[in-house]
């Protein structure tokens, strides 16, 4: 169960990259794994890309990260 107070506002047209206080974040949307790559970073977090925004958010408006 996921609450509004544990999300975030984010403009879809937006968001390109994120950074995840992660080593090793998962995504648990739907999303298509192959319009995103998660990029581990030498200070112990992760890096999402969005690679193909369209096709990312056509399948949800929602994207949840479990850290």
């Amino acid at each position: 169960n996921i609450t509004q107070e544990q999300c975030s506002k984010a403009d879809k047209k937006e968001v390109k990259q994120l950074t995840i206080n992660s080593k090793s974040p998962k995504i648990l949307s739907m999303n298509p794994e192959r319009r995103y790559t998660l990029t581990k970073n030498e200070d112990g977090e992760t890096t999402l890309t969005i690679t193909d925004a369209d096709k990312f958010w056509n399948v949800s408006r929602y994207l949840i990260i479990q850290e």
